[in-house]
């Protein structure tokens, strides 16, 4: 007689409490787009990085099957399969959304009228949060709020729950415009140490251009200055770090810096400032304005003690080949451009530092 083992949703369960800070203010928006502690973005959030760990996986089918055997997927009753991975978020005491004004920290934008200065914190969260006339346009979680983030899972995924818990401990962002550091969070206690994150974020590391052989984030890049990682001053408030992040964006995008010219934007059609983010404003590709692409830079802000400091990271992939038919070749000759001027603005950061 065949045996029948328990569910695996079940059998051999893991259970991780994390405790959390909020680090940059989280815009994490419920149906009306305020404030509200909901699951489902840090599940999204774990299949982000989880992707990034797949760095032996052939192409998208294999991503897909396998990110359906984690993370569940929709489909007919034959197809669909409901995710082992279980998330539930515990707000902290006293913790409410609020929707204070920020402070104004005006930097200078070569490309903007009015004396050519943005408020940097506007810059980053765009308009759809902070509108420089009106100002917030939705409910945040502050930086002093705190939270649990519980996980269940089976047994057998915990080798691959563990690496993308390593990536979130260091890089993790949630919420509108997580991409440029808001959402930033703390993890005190997730379940390794230092050494064992950094051996884990080195085992999904490869040389950076073999990342364009996919259109999607499928690891960590390196060249020979080390990780594509770059690492802001020490602050006192997250609001500093976050202006010099900002300017460092700028200047990547629309400066010259050392003998490297601005990020062409374009007119009309595909140019190198899309490779850092679609839409474009003023600038679209083509006739079709609603396309979207998520930057492959990401921000993060980290709190150790009282002192603040910003993190860059470039997550190498070719740009989607729904948008753009070009050679990878001429991508990756853009994407030099960008890693020196991130090179002439800001240090390299070695993962040890990161995960200490």
């Amino acid at each position: 007689m065949k045996t029948v083992l328990p569910s695996l949703r079940y059998y051999q369960t893991e259970h991780r409490r994390l405790d959390c800070q909020v680090v940059t203010p989280m815009f994490l928006g419920g149906a009306d787009q305020e404030a509200q502690w909901r699951a489902e973005p840090f599940k999204a959030l774990l299949r982000y990085w989880w992707r990034v760990t797949c760095i032996d996986l052939p192409g998208e089918k294999a991503l897909l099957e396998e990110e359906g055997r984690v993370f569940g997927r929709a489909g007919d009753e034959r197809e669909s399969r409901k995710s082992p991975v279980e998330i539930r978020l515990v707000p902290g005491h006293g913790t409410a959304a609020v929707k204070s004004p920020f402070q104004k920290m005006k930097i200078q934008h070569p490309e903007v009228d009015h004396g050519g200065k943005v408020d940097a914190l506007g810059y980053l969260a765009g308009m759809g949060l902070v509108h420089f006339k009106k100002g917030i346009q939705h409910s945040y979680f502050p930086s002093t709020s705190a939270f649990q983030l519980i996980l269940q899972y089976p047994a057998a995924l915990k080798k691959e729950i563990d690496a993308v818990l390593a990536l979130v401990a260091v890089f993790g962002t949630v919420g509108a415009r997580s991409r440029n550091g808001w959402g930033s969070f703390n993890i005190s206690n997730p379940g390794l140490e230092g050494g064992q994150q950094a051996a884990l974020l080195q085992s999904v590391t490869k040389s950076w251009t073999k990342g364009f052989q996919k259109d999607y984030p499928n690891c960590l890049g390196k060249d020979e200055k080390g990780p594509l990682l770059w690492q802001t001053e020490l602050c006192s408030t997250w609001e500093k770090v976050m202006v010099q992040l900002a300017s460092a964006y700028i200047k990547v995008r629309a400066e010259k810096v050392g003998q490297d010219e601005r990020l062409d934007p374009g007119g009309g059609s595909f140019a190198e400032r899309h490779l850092i983010g679609v839409p474009l404003t003023h600038h679209p590709i083509g006739k079709n304005k609603n396309d979207r692409h998520a930057s492959p830079l990401r921000f993060c802000v980290r709190k150790k003690m009282d002192k603040y400091r910003g993190l860059v990271l470039h997550v190498p992939h070719a740009h989607s080949r729904n948008q753009l038919n070009s050679k990878n070749s001429e991508q990756i000759q853009t994407w030099e451009k960008i890693h020196r001027k991130l090179d002439t603005l800001l240090k390299r950061a070695k993962y040890e530092e990161c995960v200490a």
